[in-house]
């Protein structure tokens, strides 16, 4: 089970496993931010030999075959925009180190420092991120935010709560890294000009078969959808113990 599926079947506060720490949260972030920017660059060659495949199966005629690589090859896109909102999230929180070890007065009713804004949305983000990216340094320092801003406002942006409020702050997950990471299934016009873009850059003489017309009345990647999407090894993610 991965991270996100135990702190959705948690029962109670919990604590957190790794203590804050400055530098360990600036060297994590620029491990994060070196190994997402590898990952990006190996999906983005990906996605040119899937380019290539598809093509090869429409001038085969394959074209359900094709169509359900088109959709793999927009989740695969999306993920690569996803990395580069968290790239730059971990620049930003990088440039803002400062802020994450400023001291406040804690309080019976609140033992954690409130999350400064400056730095609410990429603390929040790379938590929502870190669940759902393949990506260990994150993870960890996820939990490291936690044991510092307190668990249950990180565990709100982990589980994909954006709006919920925690200690007077909001859990602010950048809505673009949400909408990118959240769904599975892709628009299906979308897919069809994917379908057709190939065909255009390969010069192919290719229409879309009638049967496909219907997958522009099935367009689920909207707001209202809820399933995450998870990449790679993501779902095996696991913090440090």
């Amino acid at each position: 089970m991965g991270f996100l599926n135990k702190l959705l079947s948690s029962e109670g506060p919990r604590k957190p496993k790794v203590k804050f720490d400055l530098q360990k949260c600036k060297v994590l972030l620029k491990g994060g931010e070196n190994r997402i920017r590898l990952q990006k660059s190996k999906l983005a060659n990906s996605v040119k030999l899937q380019q290539r495949e598809v093509a090869v199966l429409l001038e085969g005629g394959k074209d359900e075959l094709a169509r359900i690589r088109a959709e793999q090859m927009v989740r695969d896109e999306l993920l690569i925009e996803s990395y580069e909102i968290v790239e730059v999230l971990c620049e930003t929180l990088l440039t803002r180190h400062n802020l994450l070890a400023l001291n406040f007065h804690a309080t019976k009713e609140n033992p954690y420092p409130p999350l400064p804004p400056e730095i609410a949305e990429a603390v929040c983000s790379i938590a929502f991120a870190s669940c759902r990216l393949d990506a260990s340094e994150l993870q960890t320092l996820t939990e490291m935010l936690a044991s510092r801003f307190g668990p249950e406002l990180i565990d709100s942006a982990c589980a994909g709560q954006p709006s919920q409020r925690v200690w007077g702050v909001n859990s602010l997950v950048n809505p673009r890294l949400y909408s990118k990471l959240l769904y599975s299934v892709p628009d299906g016009n979308v897919v069809l000009q994917k379908l057709q873009d190939i065909a255009d850059m390969f010069q192919l003489e290719w229409k879309a078969p009638a049967e496909f017309e219907e997958l522009k009345d099935h367009s689920v990647l909207d707001s209202t959808a809820s399933t995450p999407v998870f990449s790679g090894n993501a779902q095996r993610a696991r913090l440090s113990d």
